[in-house]
């Protein structure tokens, strides 16, 4: 961006090499809205060089624990990032399907960075001639919802999924989904207290609500109801 007039030109990298052509005068290298470099182009070709680094990690729930990706939001998390102290850039962290971990990764020049979801920061590093990693905590909790009927036996959500809403507060509603063999479901949660919504294989279901706590891996739900089952036939078949 030249700094007299403003018109501001821009490269891709391609294959780890740029080159833009600049009138004599002076710029400012920009990586998104942050200034990291200032030159001064004269008469003659130039050549400035910009080592990038990569910084990545895990995003982490308030206990430590990894979320896993397919819990994250429908929507994703995003992600501000500042470079001594401007926002350089926002990473998108997109949901992913089955089970496995998720994580981030960005590649910027040196400095101070320091990653914000809302208002709350997340994560801070320094990026200083090397690769980096820098795990990321959300304001978060990872739990695991176990419904139990009435014998203490867990209820599987099988391919549905329960909404939760949020009581007390104007936040969002949070999605609990497929479970493995020892629990109902998992969600990442806003510590606080839920309502839970209308699910058709449970009776009153509607009528429970639960409390995540930072402490609370996993959260019970008592439904005191009974598994009924058994086979349909349809006009004498199977």
């Amino acid at each position: 961006k030249n700094t007299d007039t403003g018109d501001t030109k821009y490269s891709m990298l391609d294959c780890g090499k740029y080159v833009v052509y600049l009138t004599p005068g002076t710029y400012e290298v920009l990586d998104g809205d942050t200034v990291i470099d200032t030159i001064e182009v004269t008469l003659g070709d130039m050549k400035k060089d910009y080592v990038i680094h990569s910084c990545k990690g895990k995003i982490l729930d308030l206990s430590g624990v990894e979320i896993p990706k397919e819990v994250y939001r429908p929507s994703g998390y995003e992600i501000a990032v500042l470079r001594n102290g401007s926002r350089c850039r926002t990473l998108n962290i997109e949901k992913g399907d089955g089970e496995g971990s998720g994580g981030y990764e960005l590649n910027a020049v040196d400095g101070e960075y320091e990653f914000f979801y809302g208002d709350t920061s997340v994560g801070k590093v320094t990026i200083d001639g090397s690769d980096v990693t820098q795990d990321l905590t959300m304001p978060l909790k990872y739990a695991k919802i176990k419904l139990l009927d009435a014998e203490n036996n867990i209820i599987p959500l099988e391919d549905n999924y329960l909404t939760l809403i949020p009581q007390f507060t104007d936040g969002q509603n949070s999605q609990v989904y497929t479970g493995g063999a020892d629990y109902s479901g998992h969600a990442a949660l806003v510590p606080g207290s839920y309502q839970l919504t209308r699910y058709d294989r449970i009776m009153g279901i509607e009528q429970q609500t639960i409390t995540v706590t930072e402490e609370d891996d996993v959260v019970s739900v008592e439904t005191g109801t009974y598994k009924v089952s058994g086979s349909c036939l349809i006009n004498g078949g199977d």
